[in-house]
């Protein structure tokens, strides 16, 4: 586990990873690679400047590793990528327990991560990224992560707790998921919780385009608390267990009394566009927009209140709202 504050002492560099490396090494070249993502990161932190650092990842299978990323300072530039883009590393959980990788940032700030072209498998959580929501704070906060071309398959909970994300992102904005693919996200339990993306607690102007989704079986994306003005667009979902592919929710703690924040607000403005079900153009049936657009006072209401928009915000039709159930 990391605890570091980045440096920014000299330019870009790469650090190497090999499933046959040794975490005694420099990282420094293919020949010195590491093997684990925590020595990685632990060598991109002390060495990286302020053109940032390329974790360059070789094919292989890395077995069994979690890692968290607890970040104090805006880090400069990271990207985790495969060295071949024509093979994917497989991060492998085995057990399907715990988190591939979680980053904690402890006050708002930009996270300029990439993660590119990897295939993890088997974890209860693939990734969570998560920066703490301050009304107003971290809404005009662009956090710039990217997850590009990666395969995310059997993500979920086998036994104990339901796992409620592939994906997570809490807090973090006008990032990038783009061209993944999410294949048999499941739990062995209770599926409703668990979503392929899950983007919470004032996550806004995110863009999620060109992935696919096949045999999941929760509602596939899922926004929650002010989270706003993300686009959805170009997606594949094919063979969903539920009816919904999106659901925008939040917990009303005037009308609940199990919010673990009494703060919640709904999300607006969000576009669900040129996204396909089965093959079919996806229709408002498939979204399930929780609770109506009349919520607690401490919520700002925009001057424009579509919940989700379907098309372009000059051609939108606005989606209803269903009632209220607890996810």
């Amino acid at each position: 586990m990391l605890a570091l504050p980045f440096a920014a002492e000299a330019q870009g560099m790469a650090v190497y990873m090999a499933a046959d490396g040794a975490d005694a090494n420099s990282g420094a070249s293919p020949g010195t690679a590491v093997a684990s993502l925590e020595r990685a990161l632990q060598v991109a932190i002390r060495q990286a400047g302020a053109g940032g650092t390329e974790i360059l990842v070789a094919p292989g299978t890395y077995r069994g590793q979690r890692n968290v990323l607890r970040l104090k300072t805006e880090p400069p530039p990271i990207a985790i990528r495969a060295v071949d883009s024509t093979q994917r590393p497989i991060f492998d959980g085995e057990t399907n327990q715990g988190t591939w990788l979680r980053v904690l940032a402890q006050t708002p700030m930009r996270l300029p991560l990439t993660i590119e072209g990897l295939d993890v498998r088997r974890y209860s959580t693939a990734l969570s990224i998560e920066a703490p929501f301050e009304a107003g704070v971290g809404q005009q906060l662009a956090s710039a992560v990217k997850v590009l071309s990666n395969r995310f398959e059997g993500i979920g909970s086998l036994q104990g707790p339901p796992s409620t994300a592939a994906l997570r992102f809490v807090g973090i904005s006008e990032s990038i998921v783009k061209g993944n693919s999410f294949l048999r996200v499941r739990n062995a339990g209770d599926c409703s919780l668990l979503h392929p993306i899950y983007m919470a607690h004032g996550s806004n102007r995110n863009r999620i385009e060109g992935n696919s989704f096949d045999d999941n079986c929760g509602v596939a994306i899922k926004l929650r608390d002010a989270s706003n003005e993300n686009q959805i667009v170009d997606n594949e979902f094919r063979r969903q267990t539920l009816p919904a592919v999106f659901q925008d929710w939040y917990c009303d703690a005037t009308k609940r009394k199990d919010c673990e924040r009494k703060d919640e607000c709904p999300s607006w403005s969000n576009r669900f566009a040129g996204n396909r079900l089965d093959g079919k153009p996806v229709t408002p049936v498939a979204l399930d927009i929780r609770h109506g657009e009349r919520p607690s006072n401490q919520c700002e209401l925009p001057a424009v209140r579509e919940r989700v928009l379907m098309q372009s915000p000059a051609t939108s039709t606005r989606a209803t709202s269903r009632g209220s159930q607890p996810r």
